[in-house]
């Protein structure tokens, strides 16, 4: 169970990593406001879904860590929301 809930705290640090760096890039450009959010998205999920892949085998509590990684995504999601919506 602390293998599932490492991988996962892994992953959701690295969205919220990856959201941050997305907002910094395209916040310079001031019509691509709502593609963020899509684009940000994106980005999380093609991550997620080759991250599980490798990590797979090695999960005890998938439901752990499907938990977790749902968390992350909705936090980094809400936070892209808040920074556009907030300039």
């Amino acid at each position: 169970m602390t293998e599932s809930i490492g991988y996962a705290i892994l992953a959701a640090v690295f969205l919220i990593a990856l959201t941050q760096l997305i907002l910094q890039i395209f916040l310079k450009v001031e019509s691509a406001k709502l593609s963020i959010v899509y684009i940000s998205l994106f980005a999380k999920m093609v991550f997620l879904a080759a991250f599980t892949l490798v990590v797979k085998d090695y999960l005890e509590d998938k439901i752990v860590y499907a938990t977790i990684i749902l968390f992350g995504i909705i936090f980094s999601t809400c936070n892209v929301i808040i920074k556009l919506f907030n300039e």
